[in-house]
C-alpha cells in the first residue's frame, strides 16, 4: 500500500477508536484502509481538472492523466486486495508461478 493510503486510513482507524465520530460509529481498520485506498486515488483527478481549466502544457496533461490512469488501476488492486487479501495474495502467486513455468519451459528469459 502506499503511504497515504496508511497514512488516512490509520489516521480514520485511530479518530474512530478515540471515539471522534461518536460512540455509536464502530470504524473498522479493513473498512478505514478501504476508505482511504479510494480517497488516494482521487487527488489526480482534482489536479486534471485544475489543470484543464488554466490551459497548461499539452505534455505536462498527459503525463499526469497517465499517472491518474495508473493511480485508478493501483486503487482497484489495493481495494481488492484489502477487501479479500488470501484471495489477492493467491491470484498474484499463482500468475508469478505460471509465468514463471512458461518462461523455463518456452527458454524465454529478459
Amino acid at each position: 500500500m502506499q503511504s497515504n493510503t496508511l497514512l488516512i486510513g490509520l489516521t480514520l482507524w485511530g479518530l474512530g477508536q478515540a471515539g471522534v465520530f461518536g460512540d455509536s460509529v464502530c470504524l473498522p481498520l479493513l473498512h478505514a484502509l478501504v476508505f482511504a485506498s479510494l480517497l488516494a486515488a482521487v487527488d489526480p483527478v482534482a489536479v486534471l481538472a485544475i489543470f484543464e481549466a488554466i490551459h497548461v502544457n499539452q505534455m505536462l496533461y498527459i503525463i499526469v492523466f497517465g499517472e491518474s490512469l495508473l493511480n485508478d488501476g493501483v486503487a482497484v488492486v489495493r481495494t481488492n486486495i484489502s477487501l479479500r487479501p488470501s484471495t489477492a495474495v493467491s491470484r498474484f502467486l499463482s500468475k508469478l508461478v505460471n509465468d514463471a513455468t512458461s518462461s523455463l519451459v518456452s527458454g524465454e528469459t529478459e
